[in-house]
């Protein structure tokens, strides 16, 4: 009987990854400024822009009720839930991109180089909209 139990957690454990139950990195989301957010080429008025402090690959707009968590590198969008995040001052405390957020469909990703900034822009198929954002280049602090 002994012998079945250990076996049964064996299999239990090989099939369990080895960071559940651990919660996602918590990271610092700096705001953004001066930045352009442009809805099918329309300027777009009650947004916010946050870049992670340490992963400045990882974007995050807030536009009203809806979070993106842009990651450039891998050019995905994710719906960030904002019940994982809060406001410490200025800056956000949240996870980046992890297993649990959704992902939204995305097309024709271009980042360029526009000058004083990066401008990404991609097409969000579902919703039948153009994003584009043009985000200074990051400056040392």
């Amino acid at each position: 009987m002994f012998q079945a139990a250990a076996l049964l957690g064996t299999f239990w454990l090989a099939g369990r990854p080895l960071h559940a139950g651990h919660p996602p990195e918590r990271l610092q989301w700096k705001p953004v400024a001066p930045a352009v957010l442009k809805l099918d080429d329309r300027p777009v008025n009650n947004w916010s822009l946050y870049r992670a402090e340490r992963r400045t690959y990882l974007l995050l707009v807030v536009l009203d009720n809806r979070w993106l968590l842009l990651d450039l590198r891998t050019q995905t969008v994710y719906q960030a839930d904002p019940k994982r995040y809060r406001h410490n001052g200025r800056r956000l405390l949240g996870p980046g991109p992890d297993g649990n957020l959704p992902v939204a469909e995305t097309t024709h990703w271009d980042v360029s180089d526009v000058g004083p900034a990066n401008q990404i822009r991609f097409y969000l198929p579902a919703e039948g909209r153009w994003l584009t954002l043009q985000v200074p280049h990051q400056r040392p602090d």
